[in-house]
């Protein structure tokens, strides 16, 4: 077996999408790529838009599908709250006791 160094064509990459701004996503994806610095004129939504815009047209980053993450937990569980970002708030969980199909509340 012999070992190349090479450079990929092609390299598909999972990244996160870390915060509900906008602002602060492209930022932060910008950086985990890397791309360069995006440079916001206003907090408008069609600079937002530009500002994606042109760094997608250097073709360094393709955006291929965005996947959104789902949860389930038992009836039993309780105060589980998933912030609108994905986060879980795990200290204000609680198991409650289970109770059986037989008896009536």
């Amino acid at each position: 077996m012999q070992l190349t160094t090479s450079t990929a064509d092609l390299r598909l990459v999972r990244v996160p999408i870390v915060s509900l701004d906008p602002h602060v996503a492209i930022m932060s994806l910008a950086q985990m790529l890397p791309l360069p610095r995006p440079k916001f004129a206003s907090d408008s939504l069609d600079d937002l838009y530009r500002t994606e815009s042109s760094l997608l047209r250097s073709r360094e980053v393709i955006p291929l599908l965005h996947l959104r993450t789902a949860s389930d937990a038992r009836a039993s569980v309780r105060d589980w709250v998933q912030t609108l970002d994905g986060g879980w708030r795990l200290q204000d969980v609680w198991l409650s006791p289970e109770q059986s199909g037989t008896e009536k509340p």
